[in-house]
């Protein structure tokens, strides 16, 4: 059934307007569905055109698969504390045959208001009253503070000492972590999920986790595959997935053309490959396990990265060819903050999740997310990769 367009019918405290123009500047998007977490929630509509507060003509959008994707990932990085697709949901709604409009649903979870729009260094708190927005008073933002979430706040203490104990190393860190109490049940029958590729549905030579022949350690609590100080990936009973690895496992030289990179420079394939390898175990496991928990958190850090190089673009592309190496000057990168996913999207689109935490990479190193490899494909959301 398809859904009725509002046509003619007013803005509201639950309803907003917007006109196609506004995806060339995200930031007018996330405003208004901050000010609508802030207050009872509600739906913006991007492609009606508002006239005097009423929804006055149809502007379809070009392209609104990518729209959606590009939507989805500007709240991820725009919004604090992340939001999960529960909280923002962003639809397509089919416009007779003209084509389509975008639909973003609000939802507001009680215990994580106040919600803050990120700007840089600053955050602004917004809210939404009538059809207006209003900056929230210092009253409001701590009187409307509900009681803590003790689950995610477990989740990001472990994520933070387990990144802690990374540090004073040359290694690149990522670890996936449940947010809620659930438990798998770890055996040697997990071993095929770190010998066989397919099973993860991972590449059979690629940049990624999957040995057959290193150590693998089944434990009640714990399972191991590999050693500590090389390439070693964890599955742990609660659901949490921790990959570490050499920093030099990002250079790569052949004697081919394709794969000779100057030292200490980051090989992009294997930059991509190696977190969307552990997404896609995560995704096999969570889906064949019927692992359940309310959300997933997720975060990377490299750490000895001073001196290293980074290119923009495709190593099959001219600009990447024709860039200069850019030198990082700094000992690690670090986020501030862990993303925030929900468990169906890491289940159903593990390389879009990792690609989100890649682009940090790109970001500390001065790029936009344009500038990244197109092998990672923005509308399908998966990384391809064939004969790299």
């Amino acid at each position: 059934m398809t859904e009725q367009i509002p046509l003619g019918q007013p803005e509201s405290e639950r309803r907003e307007f917007k006109g196609r123009d506004v995806l060339k500047h995200l930031p007018n998007v996330s405003r208004e569905v901050v000010g609508m977490l802030n207050a009872a929630g509600g739906e913006i509509w991007i492609g009606l055109a508002e006239e005097q507060g009423r929804a006055a003509r149809v502007e379809a959008i070009d392209n609104a698969t990518r729209e959606v994707t590009r939507l989805r990932d500007h709240f991820t990085d725009a919004i604090e504390p992340s939001p999960t697709s529960s909280e923002i949901a962003v639809e397509r709604v089919p416009f007779e045959d003209k084509g389509d409009l975008l639909k973003v649903r609000v939802k507001p979870i009680p215990r994580r208001v106040p919600y803050a729009l990120r700007e840089g260094t600053a955050r602004h708190f917004i809210k939404r009253i009538h059809d207006r927005l209003r900056p929230m008073s210092r009253e409001e933002i701590f009187n409307t503070t509900a009681q803590p979430d003790h689950a995610r706040e477990s989740a990001l203490r472990k994520i933070r000492a387990t990144r802690e104990r990374q540090q004073d190393k040359e290694t690149f860190w990522l670890r996936i972590q449940p947010v809620g109490d659930a438990e798998l049940r770890l055996g040697r029958d997990f071993r095929e999920y770190f010998t066989n590729p397919l099973k993860t549905e991972n590449r059979a030579a690629g940049w990624n986790f999957v040995d057959s022949d290193t150590v693998f350690e089944a434990r009640p609590n714990e399972i191991r595959h590999g050693r500590a100080g090389e390439t070693c990936i964890q599955v742990f009973r609660g659901g949490a997935i921790e990959f570490t690895m050499p920093i030099i496992n990002f250079y790569w030289k052949t004697t081919g053309g394709l794969g000779n990179t100057e030292a200490n420079e980051i090989w992009p394939y294997a930059l991509l490959e190696f977190p969307a390898s552990v997404f896609r175990l995560a995704a096999t496991i969570y889906r064949e396990r019927a692992f359940h928990v309310e959300a997933v958190i997720a975060d990377l850090a490299l750490f000895g990265i001073k001196g290293w190089t980074l290119r923009p673009h495709s190593p099959v592309s001219f600009g990447y060819k024709l860039a200069r190496p850019r030198l990082f000057e700094e000992e690690e990168i670090v986020s501030a903050e862990p993303l925030s996913f929900s468990l169906d999207e890491v289940i159903n689109e593990p390389d879009r999740c990792a690609f989100r935490l890649v682009r940090r990479v790109y970001e500390a190193f001065g790029f936009f997310e344009d500038e990244m490899p197109t092998e990672f494909n923005r509308e399908s959301g998966r990384l391809i990769l064939q004969g790299a």
